[in-house]
This record gives structure tokens, C-alpha cells and sequence, in this order.
């Protein structure tokens, strides 16, 4: 359904076309845990969709054709794979000569030193079931539990870090 529509791909699951959604499935396939209800192909799509688009659990179950629990788990599952093994691959800190040459024009008359532009954002999670987690997650701002990430951005565009989350609650 993906192939030869590069448009559906990025709309449904984000990748910009059909071949960068098979290099992150090649890269994580090894790694997915088996699944009788559902392909490993499938099991990054759930979650692709899931990230993409926000959608709910139990539509994505209903989409899949396979248990509330089951889309929970392989959701889970599939986002430990990514994050163990997309992460290490695709964030790295590049050198200060690699920015130097490749700093963009906007950037050489006021920040040629500028090596990292640093913030954080929050991403809402569900309210957990222990009390002291919700506590630590609760986010005042945002009125929600979260997690914060700080987040680092050479003054091309690329992420050259990302931090473990922390509570919401965390300043």
C-alpha cells in the first residue's frame, strides 16, 4: 500500500518517502520482538502512526485488527527498539571544523562560534498509575503529566543531542 506513494508515507507515518521508511525498517526489523498478531513491518507502522499522528490505542487496535493490549504492548515494544537503535545512529555531535565549514551564511556575520542551539521541550504522557510517578511528571505549565527532554541543534538543522526525559514536574 506504501510502495510508489511517497505522499501517503510521509501523511501516515512521517518519513518523506516509501525508500526512507525501508531503511528504518531495515534497521530495526533484526531487532522487533516477535508478534503471532502482526508483522514487524506492521509493528513500526502502528507506531509511526501512533507518533505521527496521535492516534489513539484502541483505534490503531481496531486498524490492525488485534487486541487493545496487544497495540499497547507492540507500540512499547517497537519505541525501545527505535530509541536503542535509530538514536545512537542518527544523533551525532559533529566536530567543530565539520560546523565551521558547513555554518550557514545567517550564522557567520553574529554566531560563527555557535556550535549547539539548546532547548527543551515537553511531550504529555499518560497520568501514571503510581502516585509518586504522577507526582514527579506533573507539569504545572503545561497542566498535564510530561516528559522534558533538553534538546541540541547545530545551526544547520541537525539534532546533535538529545537528553533521558525527566519529569514534567523538573525544571
Amino acid at each position: 500500500a506504501f510502495k510508489g506513494h511517497d505522499e501517503k508515507v510521509t501523511l501516515l507515518t512521517g518519513p518523506p518517502s516509501y525508500s526512507k521508511l525501508m531503511v528504518i525498517y531495515d534497521t530495526i526489523r533484526k531487532f522487533v520482538k516477535p508478534c503471532t498478531a502482526m508483522s514487524p513491518f506492521e509493528q513500526l507502522i502502528l507506531t509511526l502512526m501512533r507518533l505521527r499522528m496521535m492516534l489513539p490505542l484502541h483505534f490503531l487496535a481496531l486498524l490492525f485488527n488485534v487486541s487493545n493490549a496487544t497495540a499497547s504492548r507492540v507500540f512499547n515494544n517497537t519505541i525501545d527498539v527505535m530509541s536503542s537503535t535509530l538514536v545512537p545512529a542518527l544523533i551525532v555531535w559533529p566536530t567543530r571544523e565539520e560546523l565551521q565549514r558547513t555554518l550557514p551564511m545567517a550564522f557567520r556575520t553574529s554566531f560563527q562560534d555557535c556550535v549547539c542551539i539548546i532547548d527543551c521541550f515537553e511531550v504529555f504522557i499518560e497520568k501514571p498509575s503510581d502516585f509518586r510517578a504522577r507526582a514527579h511528571t506533573y507539569s504545572n505549565y503545561k497542566r498535564h503529566n510530561t516528559m522534558k527532554f533538553l534538546i541540541g541543534i547545530t545551526p544547520q538543522g541537525a539534532v546533535s543531542f538529545i537528553s533521558k526525559g525527566w519529569g514534567g514536574r523538573t525544571s
